[in-house]
Parts: structure tokens; sequence; C-alpha cells
């Protein structure tokens, strides 16, 4: 990608519309409050309709065919929070940190110079860059976000899975989700942190936590002790968000994709659960 002509012929639209929405980017954003599964709810950007699609084709088309790290499970299409769960089963220690506000961390200056390695001319990447940020840094609810933040990702994935590789250790990322499981014992705390820091991303102290097999180990909400099942906390939490889908539907239009991976989750982990029916039957309003 030369030009911006070229960028256009790419992603599927004239070469006004890409000057319209990299230099009015923000006006084509809406906030929209999405229930948590704990309570309350949490503000994400989305881009309207147009912009939207722009988005689609630049990571169709230039983002999905780059190569992410393999310890990067958000990438994957299928059951990606039952394959991040499976890896780290059935082992003496899982140690769980969070990258906070991964997102909000990646500002356009990190996402320009991602553009520009991916072979793309300078000004080429300024108007990739101006499609994809709101607000100068990754916007939640954007479609090219993730991929996005795999890609900036992959010299931290690379650093902490060749640190856990030289301990036998088992490491992965979902998003800001960071897990490294084992056997034996584990003091590689500050070690993990530091590399974490030094990609430029802060650590969320709040979600740094070691279990042993002494205690619940999880992953992405699965028990994982001795295999990866449902956690009791997670029944519940999927009881409680299908109960008030279906008190309120339109408020939860907005989570159906999530709830249909938790649905799939549930087919896969127990085919037979008696709520499945129900379940999907509750989906279908939505």
């Amino acid at each position: 990608m030369q030009n911006v002509l070229s960028l256009a012929e790419l992603v599927g639209v004239s070469e006004f519309e890409v000057y319209r929405y990299a230099y009015r980017a923000q006006l084509h954003y809406r906030q929209i409050a999405v229930p948590k599964q704990c309570g309350g709810t949490r503000t994400i950007s989305t881009p309207e309709e147009g912009l939207k699609c722009i988005q689609r084709n630049i990571a169709k088309k230039i983002l999905a065919h780059q190569e992410v790290h393999e310890a990067a499970t958000s990438h994957r299409v299928r059951r990606p929070t039952l394959s991040n769960a499976c890896v780290h089963a059935d082992h003496d220690f899982v140690f769980n940190l969070s990258i906070k506000d991964l997102f909000a961390t990646i500002r356009a200056k990190r996402v320009r110079s991602l553009f520009s390695g991916l072979g793309a001319e300078q000004r080429v990447a300024g108007f990739l860059t101006r499609l994809v940020t709101y607000h100068g840094v990754l916007p939640p609810g954007a479609p090219t976000s993730r991929v996005i933040a795999n890609l900036v990702c992959r010299m931290l994935d690379e650093r902490l899975a060749t640190y856990c590789a030289a301990h036998s250790w088992t490491y992965t990322r979902n998003c800001d989700d960071i897990k490294i499981s084992g056997d034996g014992s584990f003091s590689a705390q500050d070690d993990v942190c530091a590399i974490v820091e030094s990609e430029g991303f802060t650590v969320n102290e709040t979600k740094v936590r070691l279990a042993t097999k002494r205690a619940p180990q999880s992953v992405t909400g699965l028990a994982v002790n001795r295999m990866a099942i449902m956690t009791r906390e997670q029944r519940r939490k999927l009881r409680l968000m299908f109960h008030h889908a279906a008190v309120d539907p339109a408020r939860y239009a907005a989570l159906k994709h999530k709830m249909q991976s938790c649905l799939g989750l549930l087919e896969t982990i127990n085919a037979d659960d008696p709520a499945l029916p129900r379940y999907r039957k509750i989906l279908s309003t939505l």
C-alpha cells in the first residue's frame, strides 16, 4: 500500500470515504453500556456500521495474514476459553497476571509503527492508524483492536514464552490475561512483572494470583486442578446472565456473541446439562 487510493481499493470504499472516516473518525463512534457478569456495567466505544465495515476489511485483508504468537489464545476462532484452560490443567501451580488497560495502553504511535512494519508507506500507515484508533488508543468495540493488540504483544509473548520454556512451564495470554503453569514451585513473579513492564505495559496489581494444587485453580473461568471444567461460580454467573437476558432481552442483545460462546463452551464440556435447552431458547430471542 503505497498511497491512499490503493488503501481505499483494498478496504472496498472510495478514496473520499477513507479521508472522511480517517479525519472524522471520532464522530463515528457511540458509547455503549455493556452489563458485566458480576453486576454493574462498563462503557465501551464501538464504531458505527460504516467505519466498522472498513475496520473489518482492514482486519481481514491486512491484519489476518500476519503471524500471531502461538501463546496468544484469543486469536483462535474456535473455543479459545477451553483451549486456553486445557493446557494449564493438572499442574502444581497456576500463576495469573493481568495487564492493566491493555487497549488504552496501545497508543496511536505504537499502532502506526505496527502498520509501517507491515510495509505500509508512512502516510498510509497514518491513515490506517486514524481508522482503527479512537482518541489516540485502541477502542474495545472495534473489530481490529484485538488482533492489533496481539500483534503489538508479539515480542512480549516471545519473551515470556522463552522464559517459561527454560523452566518447563506453560505460558498463554488471552488478551490482557496472562497464565503460567507448571510443576514444582513458582517464585518468578518479579521477573515476569519486569518483562511485562519493560515492554511498555502495566501490571494490574489487584489481579496477580498464585494458586497451588491445594487451592482452587482456574483459567478463563474454568477449574483446572485436574481437568478443565466449569467452576461453580462460573455456572452461577452463566445462570444469572441468561436469567437477566430472559427478563430484559433488549439490554443483553449486545452480549449475544459472548453468550453464544458461553453456551458453546457449556455444550462442549457438558452436553447433557439440563439447562442447555432453556439457554438456547433465551438466546434465540435476542
